[in-house]
């Protein structure tokens, strides 16, 4: 039980890790064609700074799954050692 519920945690977290990964390489193309406006004109006059601060807080979630992936894959090699230790 113990091992399905990690594995759904596992895939869950892949699933999200893409999401947020896809929205901030979307934001970070955004970002990209708007720069011109922003060095040219005010801050106003392009949502260039609201896709920068849009970015920085995609960036927690994504190294947070990142840890919580990384953290369920030590676990996982952790308990194939055991067992074959075991045996």
């Amino acid at each position: 039980m113990t091992r399905m519920r990690l594995m759904n945690v596992y895939w869950a977290a892949c699933v999200l890790l893409m999401a947020f990964c896809g929205s901030w390489f979307v934001l970070n193309r955004m970002r990209v064609s708007y720069y011109n406006d922003a060095v040219e004109g005010s801050r106003h006059a392009s949502p260039y700074w609201q896709i920068v601060r849009a970015q920085s807080v995609l960036e927690w979630p994504i190294m947070a799954l990142f840890v919580l992936l990384f953290v369920v894959a030590i676990y996982q090699v952790g308990r194939w050692l055991a067992a074959r230790l075991r045996s």
